[in-house]
C-alpha cells in the first residue's frame, strides 16, 4: 500500500489559477454577446440600406409614371380645345346659343 500512496504522491496536482480562468470566461462572455451585436448592427444597416435603395427606385418609377399620365392629360386637352376652336369657328355668342343641340350632340 505504501508504494501506491507513494506514487500518488509522486503526480503534480493540476493548477488552480482560477483568476486565468475566470478572464477567459469573461472575454468568452464578452465575446459571446459582442459578435452577434456586431452581425446584427452590421445586417440591419445593410437591410436599411437595401430598403431605402427599394423605395427610392419605387418613388422614381411612380413619378415617371405620374409624369406620364399628366403629359397625356395635356395633350388630352389641348387636343380638346384645338376641336372646340375649330367647331366653333368664327361663331359669335348667339349663333352659339343657336346651334347649342347640334354643337353638343355627338356626332
Amino acid at each position: 500500500m505504501h508504494s501506491s500512496d507513494s506514487a500518488a504522491l509522486d503526480l503534480p496536482l493540476p493548477l488552480r489559477n482560477f483568476v486565468a480562468t475566470r478572464r477567459i470566461l469573461l472575454v468568452v462572455l464578452a465575446a459571446s454577446i459582442l459578435f452577434p451585436v456586431v452581425f446584427l448592427l452590421g445586417y440591419g444597416y445593410y437591410d436599411y440600406q437595401r430598403r431605402m435603395s427599394e423605395s427610392d427606385d419605387i418613388a422614381d418609377r411612380v413619378s415617371r409614371v405620374a409624369d406620364e399620365q399628366a403629359v397625356k392629360v395635356l395633350d388630352l386637352n389641348r387636343e380638346i380645345s384645338t376641336r372646340i376652336v375649330e367647331m366653333l369657328a368664327d361663331s359669335d355668342d348667339v349663333q352659339i346659343r343657336a346651334n347649342q343641340k347640334a354643337i353638343h350632340d355627338p356626332a
